[in-house]
């Protein structure tokens, strides 16, 4: 599958890894391999591909003849027929039967090779359907992996903005208890101490939270010492950008396996159509079977020459004797082997049928077939153009992104400067405590919106290219 082998390089290129105390920290192909692996979606989407397998080998069966075997034994009371001698008796019987049958379609309209065509369509378009429910899959993984790492960057911004408040707490707690600062500058600064360390506990609960969503979203039993591999992300190049949408889209048509899934229920419901007037088609068939069968009722015969017997007389009187006669009697009953041997019956032949009115049963088959096939036709539009306005609003993202990310660069160069100059002036008393930490505050907004435009645009351009080529290019 060409996303989960450029999987690892959709966003980020290897840089290094790091481990927290007592955590295994999870590498984003550690991520998308175990949410492939665990995901009910897709475990029930591959029993339907192999289902589908099963109709693929019924389908090749069914080009081939079929042979059945039976036997049975009965025990009758009463009058009835003995299957044997076919003579009708009141005694108690018992008889077994063994017959071998075979059926071989020999036309059908063509029905066997398209039921095989359909069901080779179906398997593709199951297998289709499996492959773009990874791709939605690993990307899910690889968005929510993108916001721990965010969130993180945010905590570390968190971090520094209350390393620098906490020095400053100090610094001025020394300045007031020399008497050089008014004891309001210090209540001022450490009031602003409790926001940094509001917003950094604000940080570490949405890094948290992030951290267990992609837990859950791996199905893991123990979520609580969760935690990834810290990257060295790379902004990517925004030259895909140049290219237009349709340009993307119609890449994308050769390369998503839900449109692929789309056309091939098309082409399986066109195969239903030529199913359905298969059966306005004569069938032939032929039909072959052998068989033996037993009854307990019937007996051995003790054959013997008889002697001269009177026949009748001639004209004249001359009395006609038979010297050429058998006389039968009655012996045990015939043994089961001896039976099966002389009661083989074999039979051959061959079964037409043609279909004259079937209460308009194939007159709307026919027709629901054709509906089903332009329903088809109308779910691969819908399918293209749903992929059409995702990926319309994914280059918009990008794009958007993009000059976000580029305005954020330069609002957090100019907030820099802005902040040295205020530390300056406020280290020479020039500005006030006020004044001072709107500057500050005014940098660290903006290294956080950027941290966040950059990791957006960073996604947005990766899933762009994602749809251009069906893979990520390093």
């Amino acid at each position: 599958m060409n996303f989960i082998r450029t999987a690892l390089s959709l966003l980020f290129f290897f840089s290094f890894l790091t481990e927290s105390s007592g955590q295994r920290a999870w590498t984003l192909r550690e991520c998308i391999d175990t949410a492939l692996e665990n995901n009910i979606q897709i475990q029930q989407s591959e029993i339907q591909a192999k289902i589908a397998d099963n109709a693929v080998d019924e389908g090749m069966a069914g080009l081939f003849p079929t042979l059945n075997a039976s036997a049975g034994y009965n025990w009758n009371f009463g009058l009835n027929i003995d299957p044997v001698t076919n003579i009708a008796s009141r005694d108690n019987r018992q008889t077994n039967s063994l017959s071998l049958n075979a059926q071989w379609t020999l036309f059908n309209g063509m029905r066997n090779f398209n039921t095989l065509s359909q069901s080779r369509l179906d398997r593709m378009a199951r297998i289709y359907d499996l492959e773009d429910m990874k791709n939605n899959t690993g990307l899910n993984v690889v968005s929510q992996y993108v916001q721990i790492l965010l969130n993180r960057e945010i905590l570390r911004i968190a971090e520094e903005q209350l390393r620098v408040t906490d020095i400053q707490v100090r610094r001025m707690k020394q300045l007031v208890d020399a008497g050089a600062q008014p004891e309001g500058s210090l209540f001022e600064i450490e009031a602003q101490y409790a926001r940094d360390n509001q917003s950094k506990v604000s940080a570490e609960n949405n890094l948290a939270i992030s951290r267990l969503q992609l837990a859950q979203t791996l199905q893991l039993k123990n979520t609580g010492n969760f935690n990834v591999v810290e990257y060295q992300v790379s902004n990517p190049d925004a030259s895909l950008l140049s290219m237009t949408p349709e340009a993307i889209y119609e890449a994308a048509l050769d390369n998503q396996p839900s449109v692929k899934a789309g056309e091939t229920n098309y082409q399986s419901a066109m195969e239903s159509v030529e199913l359905a007037k298969g059966a306005a088609w004569p069938s032939l068939s032929l039909f072959a079977s052998v068989g033996t069968n037993y009854s307990n009722q019937v007996r051995d015969l003790n054959v013997f020459n008889r002697g001269p017997l009177p026949i009748g007389q001639t004209t004249s009187g001359e009395l006609v004797n038979d010297f050429g006669g058998v006389a039968f009697t009655q012996g045990d009953i015939k043994d089961f082997g001896a039976q099966y041997e002389d009661n083989i019956n074999e039979f051959v032949g061959f079964n037409l049928s043609v279909p004259i009115w079937t209460g308009f049963q194939l007159r709307n088959g026919i027709r629901n077939a054709q509906l089903n096939e332009e329903r088809s036709r109308l779910d691969l539009e819908n399918t293209k153009n749903q992929l059409r306005q995702t990926i319309e609003r994914a280059y918009a993202d990008a794009k958007a992104a993009y000059e976000t990310f580029v305005s954020a660069e330069s609002s957090v160069r100019a907030n820099n400067e802005a902040f040295k100059y205020a530390k300056v002036r406020y280290e020479n008393g020039a500005i006030n405590q006020f004044d001072y930490e709107n500057a500050r505050n005014g940098l660290t907004q903006a290294q956080a919106q950027m941290a966040q435009a950059r990791y957006d645009y960073i996604f947005r351009i990766k899933t762009l290219e994602f749809y251009l080529t069906g893979s990520i290019q390093p």
